[in-house]
């Protein structure tokens, strides 16, 4: 992303105060989703509501669009509501973050050959820039690089969208994915705000068709190719996110919802990862060392293998009989989830 839109980032938080309009959405009915699951009724208290099984726990903040499942703070399109004694939530927030989660051999992704990394910026456009310095730019080729080389043996080919630092356009970098066959994108950000103690990590999918983005109280209802892949969207950026967590110990500032370029025109399911900010004066040394680059090249590798082992048939995670599989697979044994 460019500084400017980096730096609206950290409004985020206003814009959440204000509610988003749920007009001309449908809803359900909050109990009745985690029936169909097999959950037991939610837990209500006075600020959350909580399903939870055997495998799975779902914390939802009361009139809020806050998420946790297994622990990954997740922001929802739009909040859950109180109607006629009913807690409800969207039905799109349900086939676009619940089930995908819930369910992600369902979506019958087909497993990548090709994925695609893809380092923000270069030549001309350094992105951020730290207090001290350092490019953001720099900093993401090197941690491209990283991750390619961690997923070496891994039966997947890997291509960077720029193996040096040259400037390259948005679009550019999707039409270079689509070339090359991309089963799966990633682009690869540092964040940035005038806010010097924000901090921690944020992972982006692709807003869908009429429904508000993170930042934003009203949705756009155009429709991008990056649509086509709504389900493996999320799920993409969960396995990273959750990754990135554990691997770092970051601070958990969720899986957000943004209408970024390289996500709406994306031929494969795309997350975005803003792996820290450069402008809190700790992340941005910390940034700074090899040790803690690989770290987060690390949480990437491990996403991107979460992810195909999550979705490819017959692996762990497949729905199936009993009360548990019906509420979702386990936690990941490799820190992909909390």
């Amino acid at each position: 992303m460019s500084v400017l839109p980096k730096v609206l980032v950290a409004w985020t938080v206003v814009c959440l105060a204000r509610p988003a309009a749920a007009a001309n959405h449908r809803t359900e009915s909050l109990a009745a989703f985690g029936g169909r699951y097999g959950f037991p009724p939610p837990v209500v208290t006075e600020e959350t509501l909580t399903l939870q099984s055997a495998y799975s726990t779902l914390r939802f903040g009361a009139d809020s669009r806050k998420l946790a499942f297994n622990g990954v703070s997740i922001w929802l399109h739009l909040p859950v509501r109180r109607h006629d004694g009913d807690w409800r939530i969207a039905i799109e927030d349900v086939a676009t973050t619940l089930r995908p989660l819930l369910q992600p051999r369902r979506f019958r992704a087909v497993r990548p050959s090709v994925v695609v990394l893809d380092p923000g910026h270069g030549g001309r456009d350094a992105g951020a820039i730290g207090a001290g310095g350092l490019l953001e730019k720099t900093v993401v080729l090197d941690l491209a690089r990283r991750v390619e080389r961690k997923l070496r043996g891994s039966g997947l080919k890997v291509r960077l969208t720029r193996k040096r630092d040259r400037t390259l356009d948005l679009r550019a970098r999707t039409t270079l994915a689509a070339k090359w066959g991309g089963g799966l994108f990633v682009s690869v950000h540092l964040n940035a705000s005038v806010n010097r103690n924000a901090a921690g990590i944020e992972t982006y999918a692709l807003a869908v068709p009429g429904l508000p983005s993170t930042a934003s109280d009203t949705g756009d209802p155009t429709p991008f190719p990056g649509h086509a892949h709504n389900s493996g969207n999320l799920f993409l950026a969960y396995c990273l996110h959750g990754a990135l967590l554990t691997e770092t110990g970051a601070a958990d500032r969720g899986i957000r919802r943004a209408r970024f370029q390289v996500l709406r025109n994306a031929p494969c399911p795309a997350a975005l990862v803003e792996c820290g900010f450069v402008s809190n004066r700790i992340e941005e040394s910390r940034l700074a060392t090899a040790v803690f680059r690989d770290k987060i090249a690390e949480a990437i590798a491990r996403g991107i293998r979460a992810y195909v082992n999550r979705t490819a048939p017959g692996g762990p995670g497949t729905a199936g009989k009993g009360t548990a599989d019906r509420a979702g697979p386990a936690p990941l044994q490799d820190g992909t989830a909390r």
